[in-house]
């Protein structure tokens, strides 16, 4: 049974406000480890190239069920997989990352009907979303920390 809430808009714009609604940027700082990974188990890997097979997926999907490398990798870094060959500190980001861009996702949808003159009257959200919305507002300063790592590439 899913659970609904009645949102403030004003606590929609206020994370707007603060700058914490940036899902994009979020996937950047992401994605951007993610090719680390990548490349840094391309080096390990390269004495055994075959060519032809595609190693690098092959080594991250062998047990894993996700179909894609990103996923995959995702999935280890939230497990703290000690296979991984980026730095610890690294993996944390990558799932801090992982975690502010969906919650700024759930968000930035609730600001686009924010910003809708076809909405009048209150916003209705469920749990997760509301839970988002808690989430960015409560560790302000911990999403601007995460975003400044964009300005330090």
């Amino acid at each position: 049974m899913a659970t609904y809430a009645t949102i403030d808009k004003e606590k929609i714009d206020e994370a707007y406000r603060f700058g914490l609604v940036k899902p994009n940027e979020y996937a950047y700082i992401r994605d951007n480890i993610i090719m680390r990974e990548i490349f840094l188990r391309t080096e390990d890997l390269l004495h055994k190239f075959v060519f032809g097979k595609d190693i690098v997926s092959q080594y991250y999907l062998k047990d894993n069920q996700h179909q894609n490398l990103s996923e995959a990798i995702l999935d280890l870094a939230y497990k703290e997989d000690e296979s991984l060959l980026i730095e610890i500190d690294d993996v944390r980001l990558l799932v801090l990352s992982d975690v502010a861009f969906k919650k700024a996702s759930l968000v930035r949808d609730l600001g686009d009907l924010n910003k809708s003159n076809l909405v009048t009257g209150n916003i209705v959200a469920d749990k997760d979303t509301v839970r988002a919305l808690e989430y960015l507002l409560k560790y302000k300063k911990g999403m601007w920390e995460l975003l400044s790592y964009i300005e330090e590439e």
